[in-house]
C-alpha cells in the first residue's frame, strides 16, 4: 500500500509491473525524492520509504530488489536509513549507478522512524526547500533531521 497514493501514478513501462506490485502488497510505501517534491525529470528514479518489519526484505527479494552494499546508504540524512534496497532490471554486472537514464531504477530506504521522515518531508515539501540541485537537497534534508533531534 503506498502512503501517498494520489501524488503519483502507479503506471511506468520502464518499471513494468513492479511499481503496482509494490502498491498492492501489504507494506506501506512512501513516495518521496523528486517524485515527491515535483522536481523529476522523465527518466528520473523512483524513491520510496518504509519501516523496517520481518516480511519486508523477504518481499523485495521476491520481487528482485537487491540491497546496496552500506557505502552506498550513508548519504542518506541523520542516519534515518536502516538499509537501502534498488530494483534494476539490468544484471549486476552491467549496472553503472551514476547514470540513472539508461535503465528504470527503482529505490527504497528502509527507515528507523517513519513518522519522523513523513513530518520532515512534509515541512521541505510545504516550505518549498527542495530544489532540483542533488548535493543542496542532501544538506538540506541533514539540516532538518538535525533540528528535528535538537
Amino acid at each position: 500500500m503506498f502512503g501517498v497514493m494520489n501524488m503519483w501514478n502507479k503506471v511506468d513501462p520502464r518499471c513494468g509491473d513492479i511499481l503496482q506490485k509494490l502498491s498492492d502488497s501489504q507494506h506501506q510505501f512512501f513516495l518521496t525524492g523528486s517524485r515527491f517534491f515535483g522536481t523529476e525529470c522523465p527518466n528520473s528514479d523512483w524513491d520510496f520509504f518504509a519501516a523496517k518489519s520481518p516480511t519486508l526484505s523477504v518481499f523485495l527479494e521476491s520481487l528482485g530488489f537487491r540491497k546496496y552494499d552500506t557505502k552506498y546508504s550513508v548519504h542518506y540524512a541523520g542516519n534515518s536509513c536502516v538499509e537501502l534496497w534498488y530494483y534494476s532490471p539490468l544484471p549486476y554486472e552491467e549496472e553503472d549507478f551514476s547514470m540513472h537514464t539508461s535503465k528504470p531504477l527503482i529505490q527504497i530506504q528502509i527507515v528507523y522512524d517513519v513518522n519522523k521522515k513523513l513530518q520532515i518531508q512534509k515541512n521541505l515539501l510545504e516550505r518549498g526547500l527542495i530544489t532540483k540541485d542533488k548535493n543542496q537537497n542532501k544538506r538540506i534534508w541533514q539540516f532538518a533531521y538535525d533540528m528535528n533531534n535538537f
